[in-house]
């Protein structure tokens, strides 16, 4: 029973002690923790009234899924390749000089785009999450800086990566093309939810994927094993490569704060924790985060309210 094998686990602290694993989940406000193993799901714990069935929105993680489908969405033919124009799909942003700017400059996050990424109400990341007209403000954004010169996290990318997305998808929709390359593929235990601008709009892929927790970690599980589920090849291998390896970065761009809290470099909308092994890590709001370490085949998912105190 993973409930009660979670409530025997010790942990080892920073200060040298120990403490129960499942105390630890509920002092810091985890609803779902799940670890996969060789193979093999050898915890899962939910708590604060969570379930298994239970759906959570994934907030940023959702930038790594959507780049997932980027990748299948070049295999298919949707888009050429990293380093076709935005414009070729959002013409409009011509003369703002997106015509420089590419699909690899999006999922890098060097656009070099005004976007401020904040919680200012009145700023523009809080307006692109509640906006009924994501489209109009996406075709607000500026150029600040040359394009792949300059990395900064910032939401705007993803959403403009988003919109890329749907108009060369077109007419199916996003959430069509999850269900028909990630969704069906991976058998699924439950349904998935995108978040939606207006009733048939656009699809907010830098936020709003809400699933179950097991459904979560079936997605880490895949990119464990680069693309690859059960003898498919759901991804193209080398995605995921590429997702999860540094180099998109210009030199000297990185924050160095990042490398003091243990994140090494970004990838492809996924998070680089170590440049040795290659592990990688989808992160979202209030403490969410899918972590895929190959070299010790395992891969983590903690869901919460938050971080605890």
């Amino acid at each position: 029973d993973s409930q009660k094998e979670v409530r025997t686990l010790p942990v080892p602290l920073v200060d040298g002690s120990t403490t129960d694993l499942g105390d630890l989940l509920q002092a810091s406000d985890t609803i779902a923790f799940l670890v996969l193993k060789n193979d093999r799901l050898v915890i899962e714990r939910y708590g604060s009234g969570h379930s298994r069935s239970a759906l959570s929105q994934s907030f940023s993680m959702a930038k790594s899924f959507s780049s997932l489908l980027v990748g299948q969405a070049i295999a298919d033919g949707y888009f050429q390749s990293l380093d076709q124009p935005v414009t070729d799909f959002v013409p409009e942003l011509t003369e703002r000089g997106f015509s420089a700017v590419t699909l690899r400059h999006l999922l890098t996050m060097t656009s070099g785009s005004d976007y401020v990424e904040n919680d200012n109400p009145f700023g523009e990341h809080v307006i692109l999450n509640y906006t009924p007209n994501l489209q109009g403000e996406i075709l607000k954004f500026r150029l600040e800086d040359a394009p792949g010169t300059v990395w900064r996290y910032k939401s705007g990318d993803n959403a403009l990566l988003g919109l890329a997305l749907s108009r060369a998808l077109a007419p199916k929709t996003i959430t069509e093309y999850t269900q028909e390359r990630l969704w069906t593929p991976l058998g699924m235990e439950y349904g998935g939810v995108w978040s939606l601008d207006d009733d048939g709009g656009l699809e907010k892929t830098w936020c709003c994927l809400a699933a179950a927790a097991r459904d979560y970690l079936k997605l880490g599980r895949l990119v464990l094993n680069e693309g690859n589920w059960d003898g498919r090849q759901v991804v193209p291998a080398d995605w995921i490569r590429q997702s999860t390896r540094a180099g998109a970065i210009p030199a000297g761009a990185w924050d160095a704060d990042y490398r003091r809290i243990g994140i090494w470099n970004y990838g492809l909308q996924w998070w680089l924790v170590s440049q040795q092994d290659g592990s990688a890590l989808a992160n979202g709001k209030d403490g969410q985060f899918l972590y895929v370490d190959p070299a010790q085949n395992v891969v983590i998912l903690r869901l919460g309210w938050g971080m605890g105190e």
